[in-house]
């Protein structure tokens, strides 16, 4: 069975509408939404299984409701559509956030509280390069998964001098948690041998 034709079959029996186009006007999302932290969760409009979050979603004229993913509550034109995509933004970012944490709190408790970079963190929503680099190599050394880690911030002077100031080595040990911006800003110049960073970096 298509998308559709799945999607039409779980609607219609809980609309007044005998079409899918109309019967999707009864339906607005309510401003409800979870994180389940695990892909677990199944959309009761398509059928799409392993989910991660869910947004509920009601039909005004029947009252029935159904938990759908954020493909669907955004490629139907649903009434509400654009808060669910906020809501959805602010899931990821809230996920991410707490998956950062989750890792710079082993950090923390790996090295005894020496190396503490939580409340950074918090208050700067990045670490900068000498600390993602510290980060990183504790992970490393002790079997932790360094993909949660927080994004490295470049804004200031002091990062971006911290940063000039990089071998080779640890440019390239921060090249994944670069944004795709501050990854062109970087492969302008590398500041110990004039030549691309992006060169210095696929050696």
């Amino acid at each position: 069975m298509r998308w559709a034709e799945r999607a039409s079959a779980n609607l219609l029996p809980l609309s007044r509408a005998p079409t899918f186009t109309a019967a999707l006007r009864e339906w607005g999302y309510t401003g409800f939404c979870e994180d389940y932290q695990f892909p677990q969760a199944i959309c009761q409009l398509c059928g799409q299984v392993d989910l991660r979050y869910h947004f509920r979603i009601r039909n005004r004229l029947t009252n029935h409701a159904l938990l759908v993913g954020s493909e669907c509550i955004t490629r139907f034109g649903i009434e509400g559509d654009e808060e669910a995509r906020r809501d959805r933004t602010a899931l990821i970012r809230g996920a991410r956030r707490r998956e950062a944490l989750g890792v710079l709190d082993r950090v923390a408790r790996l090295t005894g509280g020496r190396f503490d970079f939580r409340d950074y963190y918090a208050e700067n929503e990045g670490l900068t390069p000498k600390q993602m680099v510290t980060a990183i190599g504790i992970c490393r050394r002790n079997r932790v998964s360094v993909g949660a880690l927080p994004p490295v911030r470049l804004r200031r002077g002091r990062e971006q001098r911290q940063m000039a100031a990089f071998t080779a080595d640890e440019r390239r040990m921060l090249w994944p948690f670069l944004s795709a911006a501050q990854r062109r800003a970087w492969a302008a110049l590398d500041p110990d041998q004039g030549r691309p960073v992006a060169d210095v970096l696929d050696e």
